[in-house]
């Protein structure tokens, strides 16, 4: 297969992933767990009707054995990466959040050079260089801008991002040989049973805000099955570039929807971390 179904599936990804970030920052009064709770349970409800649709044998989402601890760290590392990408999203703009969650493709190349022990090129040093400045500029841009719980805001979005590399790392270990779907399962069952315990005090949403969580879940299911197929039958270091076109859809939704406008920090941590991005993709 070329490279170019990959890169559609990536820019669906990016493009339904900016539109759900939008819901989760409109949903200011839903709680966290909350949102990920319906983000992941419409995300499972969506599984298992493909499933049932292809006439497929439920039992498939539990994956092969020999995939079956990979699949759990995979659904806690996911887990773990939409915790910090949301609890982000509460006091960072949507542009903000989004650059930062960008980082997990640099994560992705630091596991690799971890976990194989290969020594990386001065080029790929380079570009992770540059990623992690941006970074460092766009949490300076969230401190000076509204203060220390926004700084800590965006420094669980860095977490976060690092928890989605590990995810997408774990993806393409397990390669083409497992169900995309059940690959999707265990995250979306493991997020939603985390959740569980937190929802004992909380008060259920309003019907408009129901109906808001509901499309956020759908978002998440469209963009998640995209970008897991675009890492599984892409080349990952080659298809994670378009991943970036989540920044620039993110930040369009911020100017024409929230008015929100990025001040002169969080532009020059984009430009840095874009301009890695394309280093990596380019000679990486």
């Amino acid at each position: 297969m070329t490279d170019k179904k990959p890169i559609l599936y990536m820019l669906i990804s990016a493009l339904s992933f900016a539109v759900m970030g939008f819901f989760v920052k409109n949903l200011s009064g839903v709680a966290l767990p909350i949102k990920i709770l319906f983000r992941n349970g419409v995300v499972f409800i969506i599984i298992l009707g493909l499933q049932v649709y292809a006439r497929r044998p439920v039992t498939e989402l539990l994956g092969r054995p020999g995939n079956r601890l990979l699949l759990l760290f995979r659904g806690l590392a996911g887990t773990l990466g939409i915790l910090g990408y949301f609890y982000s999203l509460q006091y960072l703009s949507l542009g903000d959040a989004s650059m930062l969650n960008r980082l997990s493709p640099f994560f992705v190349l630091l596991f690799a050079f971890l976990l194989s022990k290969i020594r990386p090129r001065m080029v790929q040093i380079l570009a992770l260089v540059l990623a992690f400045t941006g970074a460092v500029l766009v949490l300076q841009s969230a401190q000076q801008t509204t203060g220390s719980i926004q700084l800590a805001a965006g420094i669980a979005g860095v977490l976060g991002a690092a928890a989605a590399g590990l995810a997408y790392t774990i993806i393409g270990k397990i390669g083409s040989k497992e169900n995309p779907l059940a690959i999707m399962a265990y995250f979306a069952v493991f997020s939603f049973i985390s959740t569980i315990p937190f929802l004992i005090s909380l008060s259920g949403p309003t019907q408009s805000e129901f109906f808001q969580l509901l499309v956020l879940g759908l978002l998440a299911g469209v963009g998640q099955w995209f970008l897991t197929l675009a890492y599984q039958r892409g080349n990952p270091n080659r298809v994670s570039i378009f991943n970036y076109a989540n920044i620039v859809f993110s930040m369009i939704i911020d100017g024409l929807i929230l008015s929100s406008m990025p001040s002169i920090f969080s532009i020059l941590g984009g430009i840095a971390i874009i301009t890695g991005a394309l280093i990596s993709w380019k000679w990486g």
